[in-house]
């Protein structure tokens, strides 16, 4: 693999931009000055809110997608092949969520989007383990996946509320 990095290594130097005279005054920049300024924009309110949410998302959506095929499978009794298909829902309502709550969120705003669409994602966490039968546990299913147009919204949001001088570092840090 060690070629193959150095290959990709060379192709992006070689395509990537020569620094602008803005990107000097940067790099002219003491590495104290940066990380003051750094650590000063990610402890800013908003992006510590986006932060946090975007962990609890994170965290909450790992463990979904880790356990839920085995969970369809041993608590719910549902055959294998079914569990996945099932599953799979989860990712094609996700597409659709990403592309329009992205589209929404350009239209009406990040708050717009983020609030109901958060609140909306619970519901089905809390159903699921009422529900029983293929017909309604692939519903709930499909709800869960809305939670994946979180993502794409709650990243926009976040480089918006980062100034844009130090937007590389401080995104690259909370990210």
């Amino acid at each position: 693999l060690v070629p193959l990095f150095l290959l990709i290594g060379v192709g992006l130097w070689r395509v990537t931009p020569n620094h602008s005279g803005e990107d000097r005054k940067v790099r002219n920049k003491t590495n104290k000055t940066i990380a003051r300024e750094v650590l000063s924009t990610v402890t800013e309110g908003q992006v510590l809110l986006a932060f946090g949410a975007l962990s609890l998302w994170s965290f909450t959506f790992i463990g979904i997608t880790t356990f839920l095929p085995t969970y369809l499978r041993s608590i719910k009794g549902i055959a294998p092949q079914t569990a996945t298909t099932v599953y799979s829902l989860l990712f094609m309502m996700g597409l659709l969520a990403q592309a329009g709550a992205g589209n929404l969120s350009d239209n009406v705003g990040y708050r717009s989007v983020l609030v109901p669409l958060s609140a909306v994602s619970v519901i089905p966490l809390v159903l699921l383990p009422l529900t029983q039968g293929v017909v309604l546990l692939s519903g709930i299913v499909l709800l869960i996946g809305l939670r994946l147009g979180l993502m794409p919204v709650t990243n926009a949001y976040l480089i918006a509320a980062v100034p844009a001088e130090n937007q590389g570092s401080s995104y690259g840090l909370v990210r």
